[in-house]
């Protein structure tokens, strides 16, 4: 995602701050829910973050809606046992591999969350609590009025805990946003990024009504991790054009196999491309400008 904004995306950032006084012209409903965090999380095979994730937050959430598609590895286990530990951990299973799987998943959790305050959050995601609750001591300075969309900065990890991507570290996409019931995910995602995410479309579908006012935050920071398997690097790679034109693939797996062996590798050379690529573009992490990694990832660290 990028992290400037062009004179394009300005120039709705304030034509979106005008209209989001409709709620209090009352043209717009006011947001009718009481204070609340909720998270919501589509899961698949992320067996590796999703306890350290859960935990980094579970003190500071009122409700937590894992929407679990995994198939492959231990995922499924690991949140039914929180499920079971916390009342707060709510955990919907599904399965559907589609190019809409994601925006699907979060649809789903949205439906089901009771909170005011929502945060768009995502499995391999880290916070420190004292971070968390910097951002909900925010929110209770916002005109209550009004409904938002705050983009919040995060740290990218790339290949391990050691490095960071570059050229830019820190990124926005973690994001907090007011419910109502005039949000949507839109699963046939004909988007782009850019300019549109700020006009409406966010990267995963989410369509905003125009009265809401687009803000970003740029201090403290969330840990994202974006380390996996050379599989799911390679798949990635493919993610976007896969989301564009699938070109008759049913999955994004059947469709990084297509386009390997358009370029005549195996996927055994190809992932291994990959991974030399990403290590390429990283730097080290540095703990005196960015501090200790959380606690709830101290005993992953250790097995790097």
């Amino acid at each position: 995602m990028r992290d400037e904004l062009t004179s394009r995306d300005s120039l709705v950032i304030k034509i979106r701050g005008a209209l989001s006084s409709l709620p209090k012209l009352k043209f717009v409903a006011k947001p009718s829910r009481k204070d609340g965090i909720a998270f919501l999380i589509p899961v698949k095979n992320e067996e590796r973050w999703i306890k350290p994730c859960l935990l980094s937050i579970i003190d500071v959430a009122d409700e937590i809606i894992v929407v679990d598609s995994s198939t492959e590895d231990e995922t499924t286990e690991i949140v039914s046992s929180l499920a079971q530990q916390y009342d707060k951990v709510k955990h919907i299973r599904f399965y559907w591999d589609g190019n809409n799987a994601i925006a699907l998943s979060r649809h789903i959790a949205l439906m089901c969350t009771r909170s005011k305050w929502v945060f768009d959050w995502e499995a391999d995601q880290i916070v420190k609590t004292e971070n968390l609750l910097v951002w909900v001591d925010r929110l209770k300075h916002l005109d209550k009025s009004k409904y938002y969309m705050i983009d919040l900065p995060r740290l990218n990890f790339s290949c391990d805990l050691q490095h960071l991507s570059k050229p830019s570290p820190l990124g926005y996409q973690g994001r907090i946003f007011t419910w109502s019931p005039q949000l949507r995910y839109i699963l046939d995602q004909r988007w782009n990024w850019g300019q549109e995410r700020l006009a409406g479309d966010s990267i995963w579908g989410q369509r905003l009504p125009p009265w809401y006012a687009l803000l970003r935050w740029h201090e403290p920071y969330i840990y994202h991790f974006n380390i996996k398997s050379p599989k799911r690097m390679l798949e990635r790679t493919f993610w976007e054009s896969y989301m564009k034109n699938s070109e008759g693939c049913k999955t994004l797996e059947e469709y990084t196999r297509y386009r390997v062996s358009k370029q005549n590798m195996t996927m055994e050379q190809a992932q291994e491309k990959v991974m030399s690529g990403i290590l390429e573009n990283t730097i080290p992490y540095d703990k005196e400008k960015y501090g200790e990694l959380p606690e709830a990832l101290q005993k992953i660290a250790g097995n790097n």
